[in-house]
């Protein structure tokens, strides 16, 4: 998924350099399709059934707090059984 959002910003690049379109339209056209993907990616984890959604902002330590309690959590459940 990473290497789309790559492959989309080198387009409006090539296309910036190319003088297919001006500077700031190749960025206005990059932004909007990181937003696009963006969307997509909201989408698709809307669909796992399983997603944590934490409300706040990485830099909020209640945020952070509960983000390792749902690691711990999933470890504890999902330890690998030996044969």
């Amino acid at each position: 998924m990473l290497d789309d959002v790559f492959r989309a910003a080198h387009h409006h690049r090539r296309d910036a350099v190319r003088l297919e379109m001006t500077r700031d339209e190749a960025v206005l056209a990059a932004q909007q399709g990181h937003r696009n993907y963006a969307k997509r990616q909201g989408t698709w984890f809307r669909r796992e059934p399983d997603m944590h959604w934490l409300a706040g902002c990485g830099e909020d330590d209640v945020v952070w707090d509960e983000a390792r309690r749902l690691v711990k959590r999933h470890l504890a459940i999902n330890v690998p059984r030996e044969s």
